[in-house]
């Protein structure tokens, strides 16, 4: 939740001092008013440093004294003091004179004025000032560092240990930090809950960070202006179909109909859904046991359906219209019943797209246009899909451990789909987020692919008529002629069954060589649909990759870590030279079946090129599993191609290292036969079904038990052809589980051993 101890370590950011930085003497008269200091701006008062003499009262001492803010008519600046503690600290409350220059303090990214102290006069004691209020989200953007400043907020937790107060505050936009120093355990309040307070004290941190905090020096600059209550449940009852008052804590009971997050909710009652964002607990771990803690408590056990209510504060949907807003924020939740498992609602893609059930559960149908899986972070998976209805197109997206199945969708299937209504935001349009895989049904052919089959068969079947009818009428035509010349009628007729003869003949070469172009082009269509699966397959992921890296270097240029943004460079480095390496293989397969890639045997050293490859593929796979090469006896003589050879044995080798579990030995052996180099890949992998090995060399064909490991297709096609070129064969044996044996047989010798 909020790291408050944390914050109070860092509570005053002196730490970042200017290591005493001897200072030129100047014509320029000393600065004696604290406005002017902080005119001068942080770049100013490095690179051109001025003596100071201001004088004012010392409104917040640091925890490790080594510093104080000093207030000076409605301005404060933070003084640094010499780390060998020569001079004293002062004490809060004390008007004091210092003497000292310029510095640039920097906290974070951002740089402001400071004084580093020469010397500190003690003056008398004065009371503190009064704090200028100031809204609550300005304490976390700042707009007011350093400053002596007031805020308000209502309770929605804190936490006590070592005489230190941690309160948080929310207001209409976000969360602070309160610390209130000096505080024993009785004067720890018990009914704070939906409190709201008005407190002074110095701006000493920075959005959602550990130190966002506003550091108040005493209890007494802490004022109740409305009294809350020991339980945080306690808050007045709305339902989600009415307005919920900006910034104030109200109670909203429901059923809990999904969970996209562990801090996300959806709920429904009887006006509407809501969606809302969960208050994370105090860390129970970082306190020690004396420490008292109030929130809402550790979330409990919930399913969907149960009864739940929740209590939180809605904020301004302003602060970021990039992201999807929430009915209420930081919010507590029980379960108070169970309903059952909750009912989605019948809509249209229409009603959903004019925003009738925002963050509700509904049912709707629509044909499906695309579905695309990628992977995410963490071994999670997101799969994008559009439906459309009625002109009406709306993304459907899933989230989860592992690949989705979604084996039964099919595009311009009509699709059931069973989600919750997610809000538009400036940079996504409304979507529907599916909650399990089971959410989405195939209803079968959209009606639109109905209708486009029926008119392709209604008109097919026109066209027969219409050649029936044509010919039924020749022929009435011919039996009329008949009739009137029965003796030209049997010349004709012998004439005629002749040529009919000649025509039956011709009609079945016709229908012959038809079949064999239709065959031929069946299996063009099947090679290309292969083709396009594996490319499509083999290239959405490092595709995703580099543009998931882009997107996040295009947002977050300027907030990465070096090291962040050396990841994604690696990142991208890495899934291009996939892509090129898959590119190469498809170029090479085109060679070869285009007949462009021939065998130019010249004197090769195979041991040596064996041993080179190994290396080569144990630093490519991150040696995830050890190759052996073993030469049993003299390769020496050997005539070759040595890219035929490379292209031959690095995919047999890539297969048993990719299909063999993590650590299993993969054996790459070599010996002559005679004229021959017979050549062995040995592994102990998933082995292959019998039924597939009389397709395995087909191009882009893949067995059905490789599961999500990634693969082309066309490895054993190319080594095969490379060693059909050196006049070779390539045979295999496998076994289920077990493993499997490839064995070359190569004419690579031209004199006898």
């Amino acid at each position: 939740m909020y790291s408050s101890r944390l914050a109070c370590a860092l509570a005053f950011c002196f730490l970042i001092l200017s290591g005493g930085r001897a200072v030129a003497q100047t014509s320029l008269e000393a600065l004696t008013e604290v406005r002017e200091v902080l005119d001068l701006g942080a770049e100013s008062a490095e690179t051109n440093p001025r003596a100071v003499s201001v004088r004012g009262i010392v409104v917040f001492v640091g925890r490790n004294r080594d510093g104080f803010s000093l207030h000076q008519q409605g301005s404060t600046i933070a003084v640094n003091l010499p780390a060998d503690a020569t001079l004293p600290c002062p004490e809060l409350g004390d008007e004091v004179e210092v003497q000292g220059v310029t510095v640039k303090g920097l906290v974070m990214q951002h740089a402001y004025p400071r004084i580093n102290a020469s010397a500190v006069r003690h003056i008398g004691r004065q009371d503190l000032p009064t704090a200028p209020q100031v809204p609550l989200a300005s304490v976390a953007e700042f707009e007011h560092y350093d400053q002596w400043v007031s805020i308000e907020g209502v309770v929605i937790a804190w936490a006590y240990e070592n005489e230190e107060l941690t309160i948080v505050l929310v207001g209409p936009k976000n969360w602070a930090n309160v610390h209130v120093r000096g505080l024993t355990a009785d004067q720890v309040p018990e009914d704070w809950h939906g409190a709201r307070l008005h407190v002074s004290g110095s701006n000493m941190g920075w959005s959602h960070s550990p130190s966002d905090a506003l550091m108040v020096p005493s209890m007494a600059l802490v004022q109740v202006l409305a009294p809350g209550s020991a339980d945080p449940f306690a808050a007045p009852t709305h339902r989600s179909g009415q307005a919920f008052p900006l910034a104030q804590r109200v109670l909203v009971r429901g059923q809990l109909i999904g969970r996209t997050a562990d801090s996300v909710l959806y709920l429904r009652d009887e006006t509407s859904a809501l969606c809302v964002k969960l208050q994370y607990p105090w860390n129970r771990g970082t306190f020690s046991k004396e420490a008292v803690l109030a929130d809402g408590g550790f979330w409990p056990e919930m399913q969907i359906g149960d009864l739940i209510e929740v209590v939180g504060s809605r904020w301004e949907t302003e602060t970021d219209p990039n992201l999807e807003p929430f009915s209420l924020q930081e919010c507590h939740v029980r379960v108070v019943g169970s309903q059952g498992p909750p009912q989605p609602i019948s809509a249209t893609l229409a009603e959903v797209a004019k925003g009738n059930f925002t963050h509700d559960y509904v049912e709707v149908r629509g044909r499906l246009i695309t579905l695309q899986q990628a992977p995410m972070d963490r071994g999670e998976w997101r799969t994008t899909m559009v439906i459309e209805d009625n002109g009406v197109q709306m993304p459907v997206a899933h989230q989860g451990r592992g690949r989705a199945g979604f084996a039964s969708l099919h595009l311009d299937d009509e699709v059931l789909v069973r989600a919750l209504v997610g809000g538009a935001t400036r940079l996504d349009p409304r979507h529907l987020k599916l909650l399990a895989e089971h959410d989405a049904n195939s209803m079968g052919p959209s009606p639109a692919m109905r209708m486009r089959k029926l008119l392709l068969w209604g008109g097919g079947g026109a066209v027969c008529v219409a050649a029936l009818a044509l010919w039924i009428g020749l022929l009435r035509r011919a039996l009329n002629r008949q009739k009137k010349a029965d003796a030209a009628l049997r010349e004709i007729n012998t004439t005629l069954e002749q040529r009919v003869a000649e025509r039956t003949a011709a009609l079945e070469t016709a229908q012959a060589d038809l079949s064999r172009a239709l065959e031929h082009e069946r299996e063009l269509g099947e090679l290309k649909s292969r083709f396009v699966t594996m490319v499509s397959h083999e290239f959405r992921t490092p595709l995703g990759i580099i543009m998931s890296a882009i997107e996040l270097m295009r947002h977050y240029e300027g907030k990465l870590e070096p090291g962040q943004r050396e990841e994604l460079y690696e990142d991208i480095h890495s899934s291009t030279k996939l892509m090129g390496s898959l590119m190469e293989q498809v170029l090479v397969l085109g060679r070869v079946e285009a007949g462009k890639l021939g065998c130019r045997p010249m004197p090769l050293d195979v041991d040596v090129l064996a041993g080179k490859l190994t290396d080569e593929l144990l630093s490519a796979t991150n040696r995830r599993c050890p190759v052996e090469w073993e030469m049993e006896g003299s390769l020496e003589g050997a005539w070759a191609d040595e890219s035929l050879l490379r292209h031959t044995f690095s995919n047999l080798i890539s297969n048993a290292i990719k299909y063999s579990p993590e650590g299993s030995p993969v054996r790459f052996t070599g010996r002559r036969e005679g004229n021959d180099a017979v050549f062995q890949v040995i592994d102990q992998g998933i082995g292959i079904p019998a039924e597939e090995i009389p397709n395995l060399f087909e191009a882009f064909h893949r067995c059905a038990n490789v599961g999500d490991t990634p693969g082309t297709g066309m490895g054993l096609l190319i080594a095969k052809r490379c060693v059909a070129l050196h006049g070779g064969t390539l045979e295999l044996e496998s076994v289920l589980g077990v493993g499997t044996t490839f064995t070359l047989r190569l004419p690579l010798f031209r004199d006898s051993p």
